[in-house]
């Protein structure tokens, strides 16, 4: 803008004056203006000086003229997108008013992190100490002693594998459970639970390789 303004006072008359371009065959602008045009061109100068005075005048008003950077502020406050945003950036976990640093140490950072979450303007500064629980050796020990004491279960030896006198001792036992449960019933049930505890009887009965 402050281009454009020089120019139009300096490059743009002065091609004027060099090219001397022919006159408007028709008169432009507004007709009802002329007598403002006519008053202006006789008292230029006067005019000049005033604007320049009330220029001088109302400068110091500038220290009191607010200033809005923010262009959200320009659209529609009831919006469904602005009332979103708004939601959002009062919640400190989800703000687009992060700013992040690299340091070069994680010692470096806490200090950094420290010095800025002193500023009245930061709600927070956060490193990966942050994330570090406290009471880390308090913790560490009773992790220590519990894992003593849980070990033994944990890395309990296994059971050795069944001989065969117990596989058929426990077919035997699901026939006879099987027999009782079926009782004196009758009907496809029983029939059913009877038959199935004749056939581990049998099983039981037969040789291990059979089994």
């Amino acid at each position: 803008m402050l281009i454009a303004f020089v120019c139009s006072i300096t490059l743009v008359p002065a091609a004027l004056a060099l090219l001397d371009p022919p006159g408007e065959a028709a008169p432009v602008g507004f007709g009802f203006l002329a007598p403002l045009d006519d008053f202006l061109q006789r008292h230029r100068i006067a005019v000049i000086i005033a604007t320049i005075g009330l220029t001088l005048a109302g400068t110091p008003l500038l220290l009191h003229l607010p200033f809005d950077f923010n262009p959200i502020n320009l659209q529609n406050p009831n919006s469904p997108a602005v009332v979103t945003y708004r939601q959002v950036q009062n919640d400190p976990e989800t703000s687009a008013s992060d700013a992040e640093l690299l340091a070069s140490s994680l010692d470096q950072a806490d200090t950094t992190a420290k010095r800025l979450a002193a500023l009245p303007k930061v709600s927070r500064a956060i490193t990966m100490s942050t994330y570090v629980p406290d009471d880390q050796d308090k913790k560490i020990q009773t992790l220590k002693s519990t894992a003593v004491r849980l070990r033994p279960v944990l890395n309990s030896q296994q059971q050795p594998a069944p001989t065969d006198k117990d596989i058929v001792a426990s077919i035997k036992q699901a026939a006879s459970a099987l027999s009782a449960a079926a009782g004196k019933q009758t009907g496809a049930d029983g029939d059913a639970a009877r038959n199935v505890a004749a056939l581990l009887d049998r099983l039981a009965s037969a040789d291990a390789g059979t089994r």
